[in-house]
């Protein structure tokens, strides 16, 4: 008896199908095995594997004109071979550009593998951290950073973390620390004006938004401490 040529080719595809899955299914039992080694192996490393080159991860101008920046965390398995594999984001930037550059940098690298105390090379996860932001760039990073930069970046930040505070933001907080040590602690009303200007520093960073906004050509540095 000869099957009609839809249920046949049905069966075809079912199989094909069920195919497919077994294989997906054997490499992510592949991959989850291959990845407990690796953090295992941690307890028995005598050398952390070490950076030897790759390429200087940057943002691309078209992600800085939708002000898509921040710090990414790749994480990976460094096999003996001193290559990443399964290279995965662990800190997200929240822009999916962003995270995929940092992605590229970490597969590019080579790195030299991990070893026991017997000189063996051993397979271990790690962590590579890229900051994927124009403020610390080669070019000049704050002292070139511009204020219609910072709006297009604090936007977008605003609106990929709507339920985090400026003050959470690398920038600020980084700037924050400046400031403050630009402050003479002494005492008595001296130590009040001090906490005053801490507190008041949010207003200065809310201000320095609007003003940059009006003024794009400025640099962000000095309008930030000069409100």
């Amino acid at each position: 008896m000869f099957m009609k040529r839809g249920a046949a080719g049905a069966l075809f595809l079912l199989a094909l199908s069920t195919s497919q899955v077994h294989a997906e299914e054997t490499s992510r039992n592949t991959s989850f095995v291959d990845w407990a080694e690796a953090v295992a192996n941690r307890e028995n490393m005598a050398t952390p594997p070490k950076f030897i080159e790759g390429p200087y991860a940057t943002l691309t101008e078209s992600e800085k004109a939708l002000g898509h920046h921040g710090p990414v965390v790749v994480e990976g398995i460094i096999d003996v071979d001193g290559r990443m594999r399964e290279p995965r984001i662990k800190v997200s930037s929240r822009a999916e550009a962003v995270d995929a550059i940092a992605l590229g940098a970490a597969e590019a690298s080579t790195f030299s593998p991990a070893m026991d105390a017997a000189g063996a090379a051993l397979a271990v996860v790690v962590a590579m951290p890229f900051d994927l932001v124009s403020y610390k760039s080669r070019s000049g990073g704050m002292f070139e950073y511009r204020c219609g930069q910072f709006v297009r970046d604090m936007d977008w930040w605003k609106r990929a973390h709507p339920e985090e505070a400026y003050k959470k933001h690398e920038l600020y907080t980084m700037q924050l620390g400046f400031f403050m040590s630009g402050l003479v602690l002494r005492s008595g009303k001296e130590q009040e004006r001090f906490r005053a200007e801490i507190e008041r520093f949010d207003e200065r960073w809310l201000a320095a938004i609007e003003t940059c906004r009006k003024k794009p050509k400025l640099l962000q540095k000095d309008v930030i401490f000069r409100q």
